[in-house]
């Protein structure tokens, strides 16, 4: 599960969103040429420099929350690496 609110991002993020009319936690999953490494480690290690987005659960797919902690669907694929 990936919480948009635990997202990292630019203090001006939110405001680039409304201006380009796009939906800023859409917009942080997606856009952008800028990428950090993930990794999944136990809640109870902690790992100095790592931010944690999200919980590992069972199953097969990816959810996300938006900030509000509610399902977000991402209509948007990221970058296609060819």
């Amino acid at each position: 599960i990936v919480e948009c609110a635990l997202l990292p991002r630019d203090p001006h993020h939110d405001a680039l969103a409304a201006g380009l009319g796009e939906d800023p936690d859409a917009l942080a999953l997606s856009g952008g040429e800028d990428y950090e490494l993930l990794f999944t480690a136990p809640a109870s290690s902690l790992v100095e420099g790592a931010t944690r987005i999200g919980t590992i659960v069972a199953g097969d797919e990816v959810r996300v929350l938006d900030r509000r902690g509610e399902p977000l669907r991402v209509g948007r694929p990221g970058h296609l690496h060819r």
